[in-house]
């Protein structure tokens, strides 16, 4: 089946990437499924010898050169690319590049974003795109990219909201004193 292939490759990648990220040694069977496709069978000569160095800072380097191009391929399936916002302003706290494609590459994303450190990933609610936002977003609170229209609807679902609540609520009961309006 073709998704379990994916499925382990994607387990691999997140193995290797934790594994570079404290700077220790994976299991090999991650490796030689990065690199080969297959868990299974001898292992290559150079996951060998790589495994075999002493240093562990030099050996992380070492397995970015397997995990790379296996992430490389999935962006490319994904097809993932960097859009860049026309009102998008270099140094502004609420510019942030997107990036577009399908589930895939959304999944593919994740990955990257595990592997590389970065706090969070978003979908933005109203182009549904995924996003690397200024800060993580608060759960159940809807996230919108720096797309001008998605900031748009981003406020016109807060101006909703704000008067869903306001309307909702009743008004002083009859005979009562209303004060301050």
């Amino acid at each position: 089946n073709r998704w379990y292939f994916y499925v382990e490759r994607a387990r691999a990648m997140v193995t290797v990437g934790a594994a570079i990220r404290r700077k220790t040694k994976p299991p090999i069977e991650a490796l030689k499924l990065l690199l080969t496709g297959s868990a299974s069978g001898e292992v290559p000569e150079e996951i060998e010898l790589l495994m075999n160095f002493p240093d562990n800072t030099l050996v992380s380097r070492g397995m970015w050169l397997f995990l790379k191009p296996v992430l490389d391929e999935w962006m490319y399936l994904g097809n993932v690319r960097p859009e860049i916002p026309w009102d998008w302003e270099p140094q502004s706290p609420n510019s942030a590049m997107q990036l577009t494609g399908g589930t895939f590459g959304l999944l593919g994303v994740q990955i990257l974003a595990a592997i590389s450190g970065a706090n969070h990933v978003a979908m933005c609610d109203a182009c549904g795109y995924p996003f690397v936002p200024s800060r993580k977003p608060q759960q159940g609170r809807r996230t919108y990219c720096p797309n001008a229209e998605c900031k748009q609807a981003g406020n016109r679902a807060r101006q909703s909201d704000y008067y869903k609540r306001h309307n909702s609520q009743e008004g002083p009961e009859e005979g009562s004193l209303a004060l301050g309006t």
